[in-house]
C-alpha cells in the first residue's frame, strides 16, 4: 500500500502526531506518550506538546493530540492546517468517516473534533476542508522523538510554546529542513591556523599582587569628623594589630567573632568610646597606642582582647579581681632552739585514758637529751606535771 502523503499548501500549518505504546512501563511508570507538533510555512515551530497519556489507546492517543493542536490553531487563527500521521486506521477514518464505521472508543473524539472544524467560520461552504496525510515513520521523526523523550522522562503532558525545546528536540527540528550534518557527532569549526593572531589587542597589564599590612588588616570604620586624642595616640584612626601568624592562619571573623568589641571586621563603636576615653591606660600602656595588639599580655594573666571584651561587657572590674593572684602563705622561719624540757601537755585537763594516748618520752631518752644524768633508769625521778596533780610513782 502506497502512503497518501500530500504536500501540505504552502500558507498551511503542518501538524504532526504521534503515539508511542509500550508493554514495559518506561524508568518513571509511562506505558504510553503523545505528541503534537505545529509549524509554520517556514518550518519554524510554533507550539508543541508532549508527555504521558497511559490511560488511552494508542488511538486514542493520536486523537487526544490531534485535538489538542487544532484547539491551539483554532485560538490562535492558524489557517488552514494540514494534519500528518504514520497511524493508516487514524488517516481513513478522518479523511472518510461516511465509509467506516467509528469504533465505540473513539465517538466522542471524532465528536469534538467535527464539531470544531464544522463551528469554524472560516469553513463556510467547504472553504477550508479538512487535510490529512498518511506519512512513513521516519518522515515523522521530530513527533516520534518528542513521544518517545515524553515516556522516558516525563510525568505529565507539557506544553512547549514557541520555540522552547526538550532534549534533542531543536536538532530533530534542523533536520527536517536539512540544516543539519548527516553525522550529529561532526562539529564545523573555525580555521585558526597555528593559534597565531594578526592585530590582536594588545596583551592586559599583569596582575598586581596583594599584600597584607600588618596596620592595615583590620582598621576602624572611616576616620570621623572631629579627631580624638587619648594617651599615647599618635594616629587618628584606631586599628587592630594583628599578629602576622594570625594574619596567615584565620580570618578577623575566626579570630575576634565572639568578642564584644569586634563588629564587621573593625573595632564596634562602643569599644572606640572605651579606648578614646582612655580608662584602660591605667590598666595596661598597650591602650595608650593606636595601633593596638590584641594578643599581648596585659595584666594577670589577661590578654589585650580579653581586656577590652570585659569593658565592653561592662565586668572589668569583677574579670580583673578574680585575676589577681591570691597572696602566699608565709613561712616562718626556722630558729634552732633548745628543744623544751617536758612535752607541750594540752589546756585541756587531763585524765587516766588521755594520759595514754599522749606520746610521752621514755625517761631514759629524756634525761640524755638533758645531758644531766646517765641511762640508768631505776635511780631516776621523773615527775610529770598533770592537771589534776596526780603522780607518777618511781
Amino acid at each position: 500500500m502506497e502512503f497518501m502523503w500530500d504536500l501540505p499548501d504552502h500558507e498551511a500549518y503542518k501538524i504532526n502526531i504521534h503515539c508511542e505504546v509500550s508493554d514495559v512501563p518506561s524508568p518513571v511508570g509511562n506505558t504510553v506518550a503523545i505528541a503534537a507538533l505545529i509549524r509554520g510555512s517556514a518550518g519554524s515551530k510554533l507550539w508543541g506538546m508532549e508527555g504521558p497519556a497511559n490511560n488511552l489507546s494508542l488511538e486514542q492517543g493520536i486523537m487526544a493530540a490531534i485535538q489538542a493542536a487544532c484547539v491551539y490553531a483554532d485560538a490562535h487563527a492558524l489557517e488552514p492546517v494540514h494534519i500528518e500521521t504514520t497511524h493508516v486506521g487514524i488517516f481513513e477514518l478522518v479523511s472518510a468517516q461516511d465509509q467506516f464505521i467509528i469504533p465505540h472508543e473513539l465517538l466522542e473524539a471524532f465528536r469534538l473534533f467535527n464539531s470544531l472544524h464544522a463551528n469554524n467560520a472560516a469553513n463556510i461552504d467547504g472553504a477550508n476542508p479538512r487535510r490529512i496525510s498518511w506519512i512513513p515513520h521516519h518522515m515523522n521523526s521530530t513527533a516520534v522523538y518528542m513521544a518517545e523523550y515524553g515516556m522516558k522522562y516525563l510525568t505529565d503532558t507539557v506544553e512547549l510554546p514557541g520555540a522552547s525545546t526538550l532534549g534533542n528536540l531543536q536538532y530533530f527540528l534542523e533536520r527536517d529542513m536539512g540544516r543539519v550534518l548527516p553525522n550529529p557527532e561532526m562539529v564545523i569549526l573555525p580555521n585558526l591556523g597555528l593559534g597565531d593572531v594578526e592585530d590582536g589587542p594588545p596583551p592586559s597589564p599583569p596582575a598586581k599582587r596583594v599584600c597584607f599590612s600588618r596596620e592595615l588588616k583590620l582598621k576602624a570604620p572611616s576616620a570621623p569628623s572631629q579627631s580624638y586624642a587619648s594617651p599615647g595616640s599618635t594616629s587618628e584612626n584606631w586599628k587592630i594589630d594583628t599578629p602576622i601568624p594570625l594574619l596567615i592562619e584565620k580570618g578577623k571573623d575566626a579570630l575576634y567573632g565572639g568578642f564584644m568589641f569586634y563588629k564587621d571586621g573593625k573595632f564596634s563603636d562602643q569599644a572606640i568610646s572605651i579606648l578614646e576615653e582612655g580608662s584602660l591606660v591605667k590598666v595596661s600602656p598597650v591602650f595608650a597606642e593606636k595601633a593596638i595588639n590584641l594578643e599581648a599580655h596585659a595584666i594577670n594573666g589577661l590578654l589585650v582582647k580579653d581586656v577590652l571584651n570585659f569593658a565592653c561587657l561592662g565586668c572589668l572590674s569583677v574579670a580583673l579581681e578574680s585575676g589577681e593572684a591570691a597572696p602566699k602563705p608565709t613561712v616562718p622561719p626556722v630558729v634552732d632552739s633548745p628543744k623544751p624540757l617536758s612535752p607541750m601537755l594540752p589546756a585541756v585537763p587531763l585524765n587516766d585514758h588521755t594520759l595514754e594516748d599522749l606520746h610521752l618520752l621514755p625517761v631514759s631518752d629524756l634525761l640524755v637529751e638533758m645531758d644531766k644524768a646517765t641511762a640508768v633508769v631505776s635511780k631516776v625521778e621523773l615527775v610529770v606535771w598533770e592537771a589534776d596533780r596526780v603522780d607518777v610513782p618511781q
